[in-house]
């Protein structure tokens, strides 16, 4: 860390050596997109220097005095190439949209908590510290939906199957119940027999 005022703000440190890297739009190929590389070197005037360069265009590197304005002249590549227009002072003209921290990755939280704890990061006089505090959020696990196979679908007929079998049985020995039910409500007839004893009547008949 280089403690002189040219390399912190309150908010951000600039520390020399850093780099990120992100996927972007190419400003060389349409409708592509390609790795982008960030960087913090050490510029003239004991000042540091902001370098944006493209996987695909490595001899073309934006450079500029601060992450914004390096990252703005890249914009402004890709929208030049997607209009067709020529680009003149580029190093003048500042696209406004674009937030150069957060594309150089130093507006993440873990980003500048490893940032602040580097050597001498202490004696950045302008740099206001933050306090980080660990929070434990928990983690909601992702509901699992079960896909039926083609075993599944067989057991799952086959269990109907037994399921309607058992409903038929159920209703056979019910009726049969009820019919019972129904023949022991009726009054019983009895069944009259006759007995021959082997008598001879006087006509002559058994």
């Amino acid at each position: 860390i280089n403690p002189l005022p040219e390399f912190h703000t309150s908010k951000y440190i600039w520390p020399v050596g850093y780099k990120s890297r992100r996927s972007y739009q190419s400003f060389k190929t349409p409708d592509s997109k390609v790795e982008y590389s960030s960087e913090i070197l050490e510029g003239e005037n004991q000042k540091p220097l902001f370098r944006v360069t493209a996987s695909d265009a490595i001899d073309e590197p934006a450079d500029g005095n601060s992450a914004t304005a390096a990252w703005s002249l890249i914009l402004r590549r890709v929208k030049s190439m997607q209009s067709g227009d020529k680009i003149e002072g580029e190093e003048n003209r500042i696209f406004n949209a674009v937030s150069g921290p957060e594309y150089f990755g130093l507006a993440r939280g873990i980003v500048r908590k490893l940032i602040q704890e580097l050597p001498r990061a202490s004696e950045c006089e302008n740099y206001q510290f933050i306090i980080f505090e660990k929070v434990d959020i928990p983690l909601k696990r992702p509901t699992k939906r079960r896909k039926m196979g083609l075993l599944d679908t067989i057991h799952s007929e086959t269990a109907e199957t037994d399921s309607n079998q058992d409903k038929s049985l159920s209703k056979s020995t019910n009726d049969d119940s009820d019919k019972k039910d129904d023949d022991n409500d009726k009054p019983k007839k009895t069944k009259q027999s006759t007995i021959n004893f082997g008598f001879v009547s006087t006509n002559g008949s058994r």
